[in-house]
């Protein structure tokens, strides 16, 4: 064989593998409605043919108006949600095999933000909470199977662990009562009526605080945390605390 029908041959094995992985992104087949360069709607498939997802996009080829999710079988509407160049904005909504709502929620700027409403099967409420810029803020209800309101949750319990004369610090822990897997802490911090919230490193299900106090010096202030309790509805409830420090070296 001369170099140059190897040449051809080598063009034409790489032809089809470009074509090959053209067709598939992560195990997803694409057709796309409208043409190469200014697709309309895009329709992916998995490996067995059934319809996975068919989203709009724009002219920059991102995701732009109502992306829809299917269950396996291809027909079973999984989830709705809309998106703006890209980034979810707007209502989204989940739903059961059985056809009725799941969940209903609201995205600003990608983030979930405003109410959100969680459903049993049978459709009847299960809970309801208000999120901000992707945060959940406290407010959670969650409700039992037969309409009544959830009342028992975990509490959070802090540890004050005295190291002024060792080491002129205060380590202020913090964990659940009831041991749960999952909880999270923030310190809250206030400026110019906004407020921020830094993530503590969790351990085991605990959180540390550590206050330096030099030789003198007296240490009184009250410290703002926000927990993030996974609840066994499978929602977050988020609580507010205001702890007050008080020790002097």
């Amino acid at each position: 064989m001369d170099l140059k029908n190897t040449k051809s041959i080598s063009f034409l094995l790489l032809l089809m593998l470009s074509l090959s992985f053209s067709c598939k992104r992560s195990n997803n087949v694409e057709e796309v409605i409208g043409s190469e360069s200014k697709p309309e709607t895009v329709v992916k498939r998995r490996d067995d043919g059934s319809v996975s997802s068919v989203n709009q996009v724009n002219e920059n080829n991102r995701v732009h108006g109502v992306r829809a999710t299917y269950y396996e079988d291809g027909k079973t509407l999984y989830s709705k949600q809309t998106y703006d160049r890209g980034k979810k904005q707007g209502p989204a909504t989940w739903y059961y095999m059985n056809g009725k709502v799941f969940k209903r929620t609201n995205f600003e700027d990608g983030k979930r933000h405003g109410l959100t409403r969680v459903y049993y099967k049978d459709g009847s409420l299960s809970a309801e909470f208000e999120s901000e810029n992707g945060n959940v803020l406290p407010g959670l209800k969650e409700y039992k199977e037969d309409g009544s309101l959830v009342t028992s949750y975990p509490e959070i319990q802090f540890k004050e662990i005295d190291l002024i004369a060792s080491k002129s610090r205060l380590d202020l822990e913090m964990s659940c009562k009831k041991k749960r897997s999952g909880v999270k802490f923030f310190i809250l911090h206030e400026k110019d009526g906004v407020t921020s919230r830094v993530y503590l490193i969790t351990k085991d299900d605990k959180a540390l605080l550590q206050f330096y106090v030099r030789p003198g010096e007296v240490l009184d202030r009250e410290v703002d945390i926000l927990a993030e309790i996974p609840t066994e509805l499978g929602n977050i409830l988020a609580r507010k605390y205001s702890y007050q420090l008080s020790v002097s070296n």
